[in-house]
């Protein structure tokens, strides 16, 4: 009897540590949330960007009239802006691409194998859209092939082994490009858009290194970063393309960013 007491004492009191370290566990969970996947909120932010540029670019292949064309055209554009910090990092020659200029490639590997390719990027629908006379036909051979890239891109993309020291990378980059070819024109070279280019790309970098936050072991670090960001933005607003200083701008852009 004594032995049957001592077994059930011993019974209760592991039932009372097993039900304690439960309860513990519950409270645990329900205080300290799941920490937020930054790959894949990058992920979703690069495809939607991407989806959203074949949108834009998939109308110009259906739309004839000069209006339409030229306003799926500037959307399509801003898009691709918003596209390049990840795209220009993640996938250099489809970046070339679909952001070459408007000149015929020769290819020579020998004397009897000579390619000539036509580019078929963004440059290419400015110079074709805004010009006296239509070409409806390029226009719309070159948005399909524009659009099938960027389809491409959107199913075969993948970010998930990214690390916080490829972000950074990544936004070098970007800095880099905006203060060299980023304000020269060579992204519209009708339009010269590329100041408004150059800011589109730039807040989309900020939003980027933001998802990152909780990387920064520094918050004052942090704090700058975003500063200079937003002053780079309001310097390059700040002016029009044939006036803008672009020795004093690629110092300004690289020193504050």
């Amino acid at each position: 009897m004594k032995e049957i007491k001592m077994f059930l004492n011993k019974a209760c009191i592991i039932t009372g540590l097993i039900f304690l370290l439960t309860s513990c566990n519950q409270n645990k969970d329900y205080s300290i949330s799941e920490p937020v996947n930054q790959n894949q909120a990058l992920q979703d932010l690069y495809i939607n960007d991407i989806n959203e540029c074949k949108f834009y670019t998939a109308q110009l292949s259906i739309t004839k009239k000069r209006d339409s064309l030229e306003f799926y055209f500037l959307k399509a554009r801003n898009s691709f802006k918003k596209v390049e910090p990840i795209l220009s990092f993640h996938d250099i020659n489809n970046y070339n691409f679909l952001n070459a200029p408007n000149i015929l490639k020769v290819e020579e590997e020998d004397l009897t194998d000579i390619k000539i390719n036509n580019p078929q990027s963004f440059q290419t629908l400015e110079e074709l859209i805004f010009t006296d006379q239509l070409d409806i036909e390029s226009i719309h051979k070159t948005s399909n092939i524009i659009a099938s890239r960027l389809e491409l891109l959107s199913k075969n993309s993948d970010l998930s082994y990214y690390q916080p020291y490829h972000i950074l990378w990544m936004v070098r980059k970007q800095i880099l490009r905006t203060a060299t070819t980023g304000v020269t024109g060579f992204d519209s070279p009708v339009l010269e858009n590329s100041l408004d280019d150059a800011v589109t790309a730039l807040a989309k970098t900020k939003q980027i290194l933001s998802l990152y936050s909780s990387k920064f072991k520094e918050s004052p670090l942090e704090d700058r970063w975003h500063t200079h960001f937003q002053q780079a933005q309001i310097f390059l607003k700040s002016t029009d393309f044939n006036h803008f200083n672009r020795y004093e701008s690629s110092l300004i852009i690289s020193i504050r960013s």
